[in-house]
């Protein structure tokens, strides 16, 4: 199994997974075929499964993030919260600008959505 690095442009997120369960998905989610975008992070958590891991610490950071990526995060979670039933610890940081409250209304939906639990972390804004 490999990291794996995918540089976000202007209308899709930077990914970065390793394998020792650290992984982040950060900027904008807006992309036409955004299902194709994300089928690395799918492959990648399915080939995670079969490592000797116990634990995935994921940070969430997006400026902004459209419908149709929003479903594909919440699956994501879900991908991530069925393998919790196999004894693996998950820690999820939902990270936002701290005057934007569209995208931590936008967390607390995913959180529920996803049925994960969050841990909220304003970033101050520049």
């Amino acid at each position: 199994m490999k990291n794996i690095y995918v540089q976000g442009s202007f209308k899709t997120p930077e990914i970065k997974f390793e394998k020792n369960g650290q992984m982040s998905i950060k900027g904008v989610s807006m992309g036409e075929n955004i299902d194709i975008f994300y089928k690395s992070a799918f492959d990648w958590l399915t080939s995670f499964a079969q490592t000797e891991e116990k634990s995935i610490n994921l940070v969430l950071y997006f400026e902004y993030l459209n419908t149709p990526s929003t479903i594909l995060i919440v699956n994501f979670l879900k991908e991530i919260n069925h393998l919790k039933k196999n004894g693996l610890s998950v820690n999820i940081v939902w990270q936002y600008e701290d005057d934007d409250e569209s995208i931590l209304e936008l967390g607390v939906d995913v959180e529920i959505s996803s049925n994960s639990k969050f841990i909220f972390e304003a970033i101050k804004a520049d």
